[in-house]
């Protein structure tokens, strides 16, 4: 089978750093190629099959997939449902500049050196929200690329960080897309103060399963990881905020305060006021 292999130079405005493309019929997609760019493309509408590096998977709407130079792949309808997707396309030059600004915190491994390409699910809104940002890059006249270039950089940042900012369970080919996703969901304020129901929510499984899954993946049950997640989050506000213990208490999702003291001492083995008092960071104001 031959290999289209494209080129930055002939698909990227180079000054702007950035191209995209809505694509309303998959069969109108090239076949199979590859490229020395990346390219973040999104399912906007259907599902389909996307052959990549040998393998083939089926991506519903709202998948997300991080491609890298060099990946293999191509499209086929799926069904005979309508497609349409959104691609944008950006220089090796332009990630390397992101990750080297994002620094040694942001495991980028996980991006580049994945066998297959990272994906998430965008709900509806996000969605939305996201190819709205990346069409409006190009809203921007042709003549201002410096504002293009600036505003892509901007995006790239929001989106890696948002949804591809792996922690270590993620590198776990064992543990089940549907949990990987719901873990790095939870990683959001108003995820961690609705806990359990959170979890259910985002994983669309029964409580039993979650359990048993949770158990065998992370080794703790759902509970005993909300409440190390509510914890947490507390102990920071605690240092970082001058607010009421209370309040810190239901912002991190605790329904009383006897209940959150309990749990608080169990992690770390003082009281919340004592360790604000031991740990405390001096504002500057």
């Amino acid at each position: 089978m031959k290999i289209d292999k494209l080129f930055a130079k002939d698909i990227i405005d180079l000054e702007a750093e950035a191209n995209y493309h809505i694509i309303n019929n998959i069969e109108n997609a090239c076949p199979v190629h590859c490229h020395d760019f990346f390219e973040l493309f999104i399912i906007l509408k259907g599902d389909v099959i996307h052959n990549i590096n040998g393998l083939s998977q089926r991506l519903s709407e709202g998948s997300m997939v991080f491609i890298r130079p060099d990946d293999i792949h191509f499209y086929e309808k799926y069904s005979n449902s309508q497609n349409q997707l959104i691609n944008l396309a950006f220089p090796s030059s332009t990630t390397e500049a992101l990750f080297s600004y994002l620094g040694d915190g942001f495991n980028s491994d996980n991006l580049l050196k994945s066998s297959l390409p990272q994906v998430v699910l965008l709900s509806p809104s996000e969605r939305i929200l996201v190819s709205k940002k990346i069409q409006s890059l190009f809203i921007i006249s042709d003549i201002d690329k410096k504002i293009i270039k600036t505003r892509l950089r901007i995006l790239l940042i929001e989106l890696i960080t948002t949804y591809f900012n792996y922690t270590n369970y993620e590198k776990d080919n064992t543990m089940p897309q549907w949990l990987k996703f719901t873990l790095t969901e939870m990683s959001r304020s108003e995820n961690i103060r609705d806990g359990l129901k959170a979890i259910e929510k985002l994983s669309g499984r029964t409580p039993e399963h979650i359990s048993r899954v949770f158990k065998k993946c992370v080794g703790k049950t759902p509970t005993d990881y909300v409440n190390e997640l509510k914890t947490t989050y507390a102990a920071n506000l605690l240092l970082h905020s001058d607010e009421l213990v209370i309040n810190i208490a239901l912002e991190s999702g605790f329904e009383n305060l006897s209940h959150f003291y309990h749990v608080f001492k169990c992690y770390f083995k003082i009281s919340p006021g004592k360790y604000r008092k031991e740990n405390k960071i001096s504002f500057i104001l």
